[in-house]
Parts: C-alpha cells; structure tokens; sequence
C-alpha cells in the first residue's frame, strides 16, 4: 500500500483541481443526457425519470445506514496505524484488513436489505410516488439498482479512505459515460419503459468499476476472514457513528422538508419551486468546493486523530484553500445569476435573483465553516458532531427560515441561509478550540477576510447600484477577487 500523500498545500490543492474536474465533466454530461431524455421522452419521461431516481437516491440514504463517512474514516485510520507500523518495521497484523472483513459484511447485508425493502414494499412505493400500483413491477426492477448503489457507495468510502483520489477520479467518469451512451439508447428503444433498465445498468457499471479498481489498490493487503468474535468490535463501532450519521441527514431533509411546507402555507406552490431551484443551481455551482472537501479532506483529517498540532496545521490549510476558490465562484454566480437563470432555468425564476445571491453568500461561509465543523467528526466525537451539526445546526436554520420568510419573502431564505452559516462558522472556531484546542491561523484569516470582503462588495453592488453601473462594479470587484485568488493560489503551491 502506497503511503498517504503528505498535506502541504499542492496535495490539498490536487483533490480540488481532481474532483473539481470530475464535478465539471459529469454536470456537461448531465446536461448533455437530460437534453437526450427531453427530446426522446418529454416533459412526462423527464418527470418519471426524476421520480424514479429520486426515490432510489432516498432509499440509499436509508438502506446505507450513514456507513459511508463512517468507512472512510476507519479505513483512513486503519491506513495510518498500519503505515506507523510499517514505518516502525513492526506490522505483523494489518488494521485495515480487519476493517475490510467488517466492512464487506456491513456493506453485503445493508445492500441486500434494502434489495429486500424496495421488493417487498414496491406497491406501497408505487402508491406513495405515481398515484398506483402500476408501477410496483418498475420499484421490484429498482431493488436490483439499490443493491448496486448501496455496495457501490461503500466501496467508494473504502476507496477514500485509502486516499485514492485518481482511481476514484476514473470510476467517476466511467459511471457518467455510462449513463450517456447506455441510458439514451434505452430511452430511444424502450421510451418510459426503459428508464429503471438504464438505472440498473448504470450502478452495476459503477459497482464494477469501483470493483476492479479497489482490488487494484488493496492487492497488497492479505484478505482476513470476517469473525464476530474478533470484528465485532469494528462492526459495532461503524454502526454506532453510521447511525448518527445517517440521524443527522435525516433531521436536514426533515427540515427541508417542513420549510418547504411552511413556504407552501405562507406563501404558494410557486414560491416552493423558486426556492428549489435557486437552491439546486446554487448547490450545483458550489460543489466543485465541497466535492474535493467530501472526497480528499475528510480522510486526511481522519489519520490525525491524535495529532492535535498536525490537525490544526492540515484544517487551517484547507480553510486557505477554500477562501482562495470560493471567493472568485461566489462572485460570479452574484455577477451572472440573471444569466444562469436564462440558461439552466427559465424566465420566471428572475424573481429568485436576490435570493441565489443571499445564498451565495451562505455558500461562501458554508465553505469557510465546513473544514472546522468536521474536526469533530475526524476525532470519532460522534455525539459532539451530532448535537453540533444534526441538531443545532438545522434548528437554527428552521427557526431563522421561518422568521425571515415571515419578514422578508422569498429573499428571507437567503438572509437565513447566510446567516446560520455564518454563526456556525464563528460557532466552531470556538467550540473547537476549546474541544481541541484548534486555533484560527493568522493566515488562515488572512484568506478568509479578502474572500468576505470580496463577496460581500459585490453582493452590495448587486443591491445599491442599478443597471450597467451594477454590472460595472461588480465585474470589476469578480475580476480583482480572481487575479487576488490566481495571485496567491501560486503562492501557496510555491510553498508546498
């Protein structure tokens, strides 16, 4: 097993350019495909389509048990023990062989109950989804695509935690290449019929490519036979933080879900739907960041857990990182949100214009936020990671949903959404630093400041000025953030 990259900026910065790349590359094929499914099976197909993958997207979540982050972060410490180990010239008993014979198991048994769950609850899905039972034999299809979908998610975790950014790189575009070039030949032969068939094939070509490549990576690891006696410990560990994991998930989409209603009875459908999308387009142009975040950072932090110093040095090099590329991306969805509504929506989304900018401003704080909230969560401070993130976090955020939607509509939403993340970002630095004794680093802050400063003018450009002299002002400030961010991203690569 190769030893884990050191974390100096050029190794942070290589998940960012990687992931960040992959998040590109699968969006155009997205893009590229819906416009297939539009023109091959309409407005309805593209409805049908959206139904059925949102219903095994949820029921992923479920049957996966919250495993996923739970994984990457035992195999990332199993990887650093067994690397000291070998450093030492003393491993006689590889750590992440032991995870693996758990893991295997877990992820067999939770793949397989929820192929059982979506089989056996099929009509009531149906019901719950289209209105009938004529669609139970398409959910009975959909257990096969869970099962698949389930094992795949955790052989990406393992594949993360073993910090294998490149293979998993390729397996990503592997799978959207496949829903390209397989998914629209079913659409054109079967039309509506050939939608959960192209599901299915989708996740079983993603299974065996994360297949193939995680065998590649753990050849040198000898496989270990799963014994309760001797794994149970792990099994009862990953379970443990997999279901507050999974908790926490579950209490944001139940926010999510009541903001929404309470957006419907205080407002309108049409007010839901503007929400949603400004929401999504956001998320979207956001998640070049929190994809490298997700994907590298969390299993690097992960191998420190008893390392307070190193721990501080690697989440404050994030936070750098993270301030130098969410500053020019914040800019320029305030600069072109008029324009992306056009292009990604339609024209009665403009009244949503404010509100993308209000979350903009969230995302840059989110961004900025996201690096220190996770420290609990790479300690195994499941609890402290819950009641921070699973229970106060969405709290606030429904409270101040409420209030301000009282107050100012739609764009109260935003303000929100800005709001608790900025509080929470202020909220970790202190509960961290008297958790862990982590420390806010005068270069970290000296990042985050021009990105805050940067944002917030263009964002009041955005609301003070008017017509070509807001356009003027804020593609000035867009530019003067990005040659800023180019300045100083060479910087930090120089000093690696």
């Amino acid at each position: 097993m190769p030893q884990p990259t050191k974390d100096t900026y050029r190794s942070l910065f290589r998940g960012f350019r990687l992931f960040g790349g992959v998040q590109v590359f699968n969006a155009l094929v997205a893009v590229v495909r819906g416009k297939f499914v539009a023109m091959i099976l309409g407005a309805a197909g593209m409805g049908i389509n959206a139904l059925y993958n949102s219903a095994s997207l949820t029921l992923q979540r479920i049957a996966s048990l919250g495993l996923n982050l739970a994984i990457v972060k035992e195999i990332s410490a199993a990887d650093e023990a067994d690397c000291q180990q070998r450093e030492a010239g003393v491993l006689t008993d590889s750590a992440v062989a032991h995870s693996l014979a758990a893991i295997n198991r877990l992820l067999l048994a939770t793949a397989l109950g929820g192929l059982i769950i979506c089989v056996l609850a099929a009509p009531l899905l149906s019901k719950l989804t289209f209105g009938n039972s004529l669609s139970a034999g398409g959910f009975r299809l959909l257990g096969v695509a869970l099962f698949f979908m389930v094992s795949s998610a955790g052989k990406l975790a393992i594949l993360q935690g073993l910090q294998q950014t490149k293979l998993i790189a390729r397996a990503s575009v592997v799978g959207g290449l496949t829903g390209l070039f397989i998914g629209v030949p079913l659409y054109w032969f079967l039309g509506t019929s050939g939608i959960v068939p192209a599901i299915c094939i989708f996740w079983l070509m993603v299974w065996g490519a994360y297949t193939m490549l995680l065998r590649k990576c753990s050849r040198h690891i000898a496989p270990t036979s799963f014994s309760w006696r001797i794994h149970s410990p792990i099994v009862s560990r990953l379970l443990g933080l997999g279901i507050v994991l999974v908790t926490a998930d579950l209490l944001q989409t139940l926010v999510s879900y009541v903001v929404n209603l309470y957006v419907r009875y205080h407002g309108s459908v049409d007010l839901v739907g503007f929400y949603q999308g400004a929401n999504a387009l956001t998320m979207q142009f956001s998640s070049l960041v929190f994809a490298a975040m997700l994907m590298d950072y969390l299993p690097r932090l992960a191998r420190l857990i008893n390392d307070n110093l190193k721990m501080t040095r690697l989440v404050n090099r994030q936070i750098e990182l993270a301030a130098v590329i969410i500053g020019p991306a914040a800019c320029l969805l305030i600069l072109f949100a008029p324009l992306i509504i056009d292009l990604l929506l339609t024209a009665e989304f403009q009244v949503a214009i404010p509100l993308i900018r209000w979350l903009a401003i969230g995302t840059m704080f989110r961004a900025l936020a996201w690096p220190i909230g996770a420290i609990s969560l790479g300690k195994n401070n499941k609890w402290v990671y819950f009641l921070q993130v699973g229970v106060a976090e969405n709290l606030m955020a429904l409270i101040l949903s409420c209030l301000l939607f009282n107050r100012y509509g739609l764009t109260g939403l935003g303000i929100s959404y800005a709001l608790d993340n900025a509080i929470c970002l202020i909220a970790y630095v202190i509960l961290n630093r008297c958790l862990y004794g982590y420390r806010l680093s005068a270069r970290a802050l000296g990042k985050m400041l021009p990105t805050a400063i940067a944002t917030g003018g263009c964002f009041l450009a955005s609301f003070i000025c008017s017509g070509t002299t807001a356009i003027v002002v804020m593609a000035v400030i867009t530019v003067g953030i990005i040659m800023w961010s180019i300045l100083h991203l060479r910087s930090l690569l120089r000093t690696s």
